[in-house]
C-alpha cells in the first residue's frame, strides 16, 4: 500500500473515454491524472475508445500515465468498457485509491463495485451533477439510474469530489452527509497567459473586424441550451453586422433544431456552426468574441468559461454555471434565463463592445495542474490515513 518514504500515491483514474472530442468531463479527468502524474505519483486510467471517441492522449499531455483502454461495447455515449473493467478488477489492489469519473454513466458502477470488492476506497467525481435539472431530464430514466447505480456509487465513497459551492449547495438533497472534497478542474492555462489579441484572433478565423460576434464555446447539446441563445439572438434583432457561433461537437438532433431554426429565420448568414476545433484555432475561437455567451441550464463547473475569460472575452451566463464563483467579477454577467433580459443584454453589449481584457495571470495559477495536483495530494493525506 501507501509508501511513506516515496510520498507515492498509486491511483486508479476509471473514465468512460479519453478523446477530445468528449467534452468537459473526460478532459477534467485526464488533466487530474497528468497533474498527478507530473507531480511524481504512479497513475493508470482505465477507459475506453469508439468511432465516435477515439483515444486521443496525446491532447491531455498524459506521457506520465499508464493506459488501459478497450473497445467501448454498445452506444458511445451510454456504452461501457468491459475491457478495461477486466484489467481494473485484476490489479485493483495495487492501488491506493480509485477515481471513479462521470456521473449517470454505466461505467462508474463497475468500478465503484470492484473497487468495494477489493477494499479500495474510492474517490467519486461527479464531473456532473446531482441537481434537479439532471434529475428532470429523462424524467423517466434518471430516478431509475440513481436507484440502480447512483446511490450506492454515493454511499460507499470515501468521498464525493466536488468542483463548486454552486454544486454542493444545490445537491444537498442527495449528498446528504457525505464528505466532500472541493476542487476545482485543474486546467493547463499557459497558453493563455498571453492572450491571442482580438483582431489577430478574428483574422485567423476570417471573420469581419467591425463585425459583432457573440461565441457559444462547448459541446453542442442541449444541457447548454443553444435554442434559448438562439432565440435570444433572434429576438434582439441586432444590425447585420452581428453573428452567432456555435462552436464545439454537436449532438445531432440538437443540431438539427437549430439548423431548422435558422432556417426559419432566415438568418442563415449570421449564425454559424463549428464542430470542433483544436490548437491555436481553438484559442482563437475564445479570444475572438465580443461576448461569451452561456445560458446552460446546469454546468457543475466549465472549463470553456474561464478559458473565454482568460482570453480576456466578456462572458454572459446563467446563474446555474459554477465556475463564476472563482471568476473576477467585471469579467462576467451572471444572468436569469429570461429571454428578454437576454435579448436586451445581447443589444447591449453590441452598443458597448466589451474590450479584450487582461485577466489571465491569476486564473493560470489557480487552476494550474500543479498547483490542483497538490491540492490533491493534500486531500489524499487527509483522507488515506
Amino acid at each position: 500500500m501507501h509508501d511513506e518514504a516515496r510520498k507515492t500515491y498509486r491511483i486508479g483514474v476509471v473514465t468512460a473515454m479519453l478523446s477530445g472530442a468528449g467534452g468537459g468531463a473526460p478532459r477534467s479527468a485526464a488533466v487530474q491524472a497528468g497533474a498527478l502524474a507530473d507531480l511524481g505519483q504512479d497513475v493508470t486510467i482505465f477507459t475506453g475508445h469508439s468511432p465516435k471517441y477515439p483515444l486521443t492522449p496525446e491532447q491531455f499531455h498524459l506521457e506520465g500515465c499508464e493506459i488501459v483502454s478497450c473497445r467501448t461495447i454498445g452506444p458511445p455515449d451510454l456504452g461501457v468498457n468491459p475491457g478495461s473493467f477486466r484489467q481494473l478488477a485484476k490489479r485493483a489492489s495495487e492501488f491506493d485509491v480509485i477515481h471513479a469519473n462521470m456521473g449517470w454513466n454505466l461505467n462508474t458502477f463497475p468500478a465503484s463495485r470492484i473497487a468495494k470488492a477489493n477494499r479500495v476506497p474510492y474517490i467519486y467525481s461527479l464531473r456532473s451533477h446531482m441537481g434537479e435539472y439532471h434529475f428532470k431530464r429523462y424524467r423517466a430514466l434518471k430516478p431509475l439510474l440513481y436507484f440502480l447505480f447512483e446511490r450506492y456509487n454515493l454511499r460507499d465513497a470515501l468521498a464525493l469530489h466536488v468542483t463548486s459551492n454552486w454544486e454542493i449547495e444545490t445537491s444537498r438533497h442527495v449528498i446528504g452527509g457525505l464528505k466532500t472534497v472541493k476542487i476545482p478542474n485543474a486546467m493547463d492555462l499557459a497558453d493563455f497567459e498571453t492572450p491571442v489579441p482580438r483582431r489577430d484572433a478574428k483574422e485567423h478565423l476570417g471573420l469581419s473586424q467591425n463585425g459583432y460576434h457573440v461565441v457559444c464555446f462547448g459541446r453542442l447539446g442541449s444541457q447548454k441550451n443553444p435554442e434559448f441563445l438562439l432565440q435570444a439572438f433572434l429576438e434582439a434583432q441586432l444590425p447585420r453586422d452581428s453573428h452567432l457561433h456555435f462552436v464545439g461537437p454537436p449532438e445531432k438532433r440538437v443540431k438539427r433544431m437549430l439548423v431548422d431554426a435558422v432556417k426559419k429565420g432566415g438568418v442563415g448568414e449570421r449564425v454559424h456552426f463549428v464542430d470542433f476545433v483544436s490548437g491555436h484555432t481553438r484559442r482563437c475561437w475564445l479570444a475572438c468574441g465580443d461576448v461569451f455567451a452561456l445560458p446552460s441550464h446546469d454546468e457543475n463547473f466549465c472549463i470553456a468559461v474561464i478559458e473565454a475569460v482568460a482570453s480576456g472575452t466578456f462572458s454572459l451566463v446563467s446563474p446555474y454555471v459554477g465556475a463564476v464563483e472563482y471568476l473576477p467579477t467585471d469579467s462576467f454577467r451572471a444572468l436569469e434565463l429570461d429571454l428578454g433580459r437576454w435579448s436586451e443584454q445581447l443589444k447591449a453589449l453590441h452598443a458597448t463592445r466589451p474590450p479584450q481584457l487582461n485577466c489571465a495571470h491569476g486564473l493560470s495559477e489557480r487552476f494550474s495542474p500543479k498547483a490542483v495536483g497538490e491540492e490533491w495530494l493534500r486531500a489524499y493525506g487527509g483522507l488515506l490515513k
